[in-house]
């Protein structure tokens, strides 16, 4: 899957960069459940850090895939408890949210996929 441009088009500045306010307002989450998310916790300057590689493609990659789920978990506050908590067995039992984070966002999609085309969990 491409990450939808659409959906970063409305989160991001006309260079690209992402706005805190509008990733907050998308997710209907706080800043600090944000830090959570991205494994940030004790970060002080949360956008200037989601706004530098490697961490800008985290972010593009995790929105994406709470957006992906949000459908199947009935609201966004439990797709991002799923990302942050769930474990993967067909990844090793490791949470969406580290899959994304140790480099394994395409497995992790791939999987997500095949589930909505009747595979199993």
């Amino acid at each position: 899957m491409t990450i939808h441009q659409g959906l970063l088009a409305n989160l991001v500045d006309d260079i690209g960069m992402f706005r805190l306010e509008l990733v907050l307002h998308h997710l209907n989450i706080s800043g600090e459940k944000l830090a959570s998310l991205l494994a940030l916790d004790g970060c002080n300057d949360i956008e200037t850090f989601i706004n530098t590689e490697p961490h800008k493609t985290i972010m593009k990659q995790s929105v994406a895939l709470i957006d992906k789920v949000d459908e199947w978990c009935s609201s966004k506050a439990n797709a991002i408890d799923w990302f942050i908590s769930e474990p993967i067995p067909a990844l090793g039992n490791v949470t969406p949210r580290n899959a994304v984070l140790s480099g394994n966002y395409k497995a992790l999609n791939e999987y997500i996929d095949a589930i909505a085309l009747g595979g199993y969990a």
